[in-house]
């Protein structure tokens, strides 16, 4: 079948994940006889309608409700994660600044003494 003009009418749509598709569907309409200036709002007759559907299972995956928890859930567990290995780590280097004073002022008591007995 070959139509004259193609049109998006305002009834085109494309939506993710339509319960019928399990896609993206499109749709779109064909006007055969158009008058001269008119526009694709104005096609009422001779609309055919034409409707196509790209299965496309993993967007629907990234639409669904699931992902959407899944995805939040993993974000509060990196950023618990996270959180948890800084304050590690500024705890590690206070022990460690503690320690190294320990031992300087070990040092400092030992010269001290070999100082005061020579």
């Amino acid at each position: 079948m070959t139509y004259g003009k193609l049109f998006r009418c305002q009834w085109s749509s494309w939506g993710p994940c339509s319960d019928e598709c399990k896609g993206v569907e499109s749709r779109r309409c064909h006007c055969e006889s158009v008058p001269y200036g008119w526009g694709s709002h104005s096609c009422i007759r001779s609309r055919m309608e034409e409707r196509s559907c790209a299965y496309q299972s993993a967007l629907c995956f990234f639409y669904s409700p699931i992902f959407i928890s899944l995805a939040s859930c993993m974000c509060v567990v990196v950023g618990v994660t996270v959180c948890i290995g800084i304050l590690r780590y500024k705890s590690m280097r206070r022990q460690s600044a503690a320690s190294a004073a320990r031992v300087r002022s070990s040092v400092e008591t030992r010269n001290w003494l070999s100082i005061s007995i020579n």
